[in-house]
């Protein structure tokens, strides 16, 4: 539940700023349909396989976007999903305001199809839809 709740708090998000660096959005690798394929705990490297829940985040290339959980089980989040914003801060970090928290997170991309979210003791992996 843990992992789910900072993963919201990743995708539900606000810019806080603008800049020149906004207009070059479009070319970032974010862009696009992701869907969460498998987590990493890095205190004792488990593996989790996506089932229970699936979570899809979209990124819009105007660096806003709309994150998804299904909930059929459980009915613990809001079924229209929640308003992302982004900002790629370089250097492979990306801030994130979720509710109100600025969360900073170091994204990767494997190639053009798969990306990784580190967060504070786990790894998000997901693959391009």
């Amino acid at each position: 539940m843990k992992k789910i709740t900072v993963l919201l708090l990743i995708i539900i998000t606000s810019l806080s700023s603008c800049n020149k660096d906004d207009d070059n959005l479009s070319s970032d690798k974010i862009v696009g349909t992701w869907l969460l394929y498998k987590e990493v705990d890095l205190t004792d490297n488990s593996v989790y396989i996506s089932g229970a829940f699936d979570e899809k985040g979209i990124f819009n290339s105007d660096g806003t976007g709309i994150g998804y959980v299904d909930n059929s089980d459980c009915g613990c989040y809001p079924d229209k999903g929640w308003p992302i914003a982004w900002k790629n801060l370089g250097n492979g970090n990306y801030n994130f305001t979720v509710i109100g928290i600025a969360v900073t997170s170091k994204v990767d991309f494997i190639g053009n199809d798969e990306m990784t979210i580190e967060h504070d003791d786990w790894v998000s992996y997901y693959r391009r839809e």
